[in-house]
């Protein structure tokens, strides 16, 4: 596993903030007029990503946490989110998830997923909603299957599973 963000090699499992998780395909240089320039591939489950080497760090490109750590964030989708997290003006609340989205932490995309799923256990979820819990379960599944090496349908199910434990919880 890479040391610092600016050394990743070929074949080490990175993610991306906005296109989830993925695997350093290969290190190529581009010329850009008479500039030269390194960029990561990053080859993530819906696309190929080109990443500036000089930026990677300032886009958020981290690696993948181990597969222990991933798991005991995950126990989090277990427990009910905070009256005060469901509660709250639900601008407010999209505004802050969808930030919190944006810096690609996989502790992000678990909180907003178990607010997102909680709240849509007792009404259907708006449009907005609707994308902001799609892209948190699209950037837990993406690292959680890279690290697990399990098809993306088997993560979904085992995340769908805890989550749908949490109400269970909350109903006791």
């Amino acid at each position: 596993m890479a040391t610092a963000f600016s050394d990743f090699q070929i074949g080490n499992r990175v993610v991306h903030p906005r296109h989830g998780a993925g695997v350093v395909k290969s290190i190529e240089a581009k010329r850009i007029g008479e500039t030269s320039h390194r960029y990561y591939v990053i080859d993530t489950q819906n696309m190929e990503v080109m990443v500036p080497v000089k930026r990677a760090q300032s886009m958020g490109i981290r690696p993948i946490h181990q597969l222990a750590s991933l798991r005991e964030m995950l126990c989090q989708c277990c427990h009910p989110p905070k009256t005060k997290e469901v509660d709250c003006d639900h601008r407010a609340r999209k505004a802050s998830l969808d930030e919190e989205l944006k810096d690609g932490s996989f502790q992000s995309a678990v909180h907003a997923a178990r607010v997102l799923y909680f709240i849509r256990s007792q009404r259907p979820l708006g449009t907005v909603d609707t994308r902001l819990y799609r892209r948190a379960l699209s950037m837990i599944c993406s690292e959680l299957s890279l690290a697990t090496s399990q098809e993306l349908s088997q993560v979904e199910a085992e995340v769908e599973s805890r989550l749908s434990r949490m109400l269970a919880t909350s109903s006791d």
